[in-house]
């Protein structure tokens, strides 16, 4: 008990005590197998990918700025508005990873049931967790936002009826439409289920 990284009490005979100590509560131990194979499965992985994501995007966001900064020669000069700032992770990157982290299941109940090695992908070879996905994550922000600024900056470039360069509202308007969409499209695209 002591080595355990969650604790589970089974009410019994005993009474509640060791329900009252645990991390979760069951009625009966053959219900184990399915919180374990199951809901445990599924939540390491949903949480590995989570957790990801999370700096994924916010890596993006970040350097997308820093890129554009090269741009207008470390002014300090803002490309956006504040309120895109301040809602990014709020409010505009936030529901499909909720939806996500609720309800995406790469295999149905049965299948995790009937095939208890899927459950050593996660905390037994660290399939979810490990250095080189986290490095893949890591370099997919650093190239993706450096695509983003060079894409907004180099193709808007003379795009007005009178051939002047854009604005730096219309630039960073860009950029942080893009920062928005693309990390919400990368993270669909790992969705497994829609249910």
């Amino acid at each position: 008990i002591q080595t355990a990284h969650v604790g589970v009490g089974i009410s019994g005979k005993e009474g509640m005590l060791a329900v009252n100590a645990a991390d979760f509560a069951i009625a009966q131990f053959r219900f184990l197998r399915e919180m374990l194979l199951v809901q445990g499965r599924h939540n390491y992985r949903r949480i590995a990918v989570t957790v990801y994501y999370v700096f994924y995007k916010n890596i993006m966001f970040t350097l997308v700025i820093f890129w554009a900064q090269f741009f207008a020669a470390f002014s300090g000069t803002k490309w956006n508005l504040e309120a895109g700032n301040q809602l990014y992770n709020v409010l505009l990157t936030m529901f499909p990873i909720l939806w996500f982290s609720v309800f995406d299941k790469d295999v149905s109940d049965e299948t995790s049931l009937a095939l208890p090695q899927l459950y050593h992908l996660g905390p037994g070879n660290h399939f979810y967790f490990n250095w080189r996905a986290t490095l893949r994550w890591i370099f997919q922000a650093i190239y993706e936002s450096l695509a983003i600024a060079l894409l907004c900056v180099f193709s808007l470039d003379g795009l007005s009826p009178d051939g002047e360069s854009p604005g730096l509202y219309l630039i960073g308007a860009c950029t942080i439409t893009l920062a928005i969409v693309v990390p919400n499209l990368k993270l669909i695209l790992w969705f497994f289920s829609w249910n």
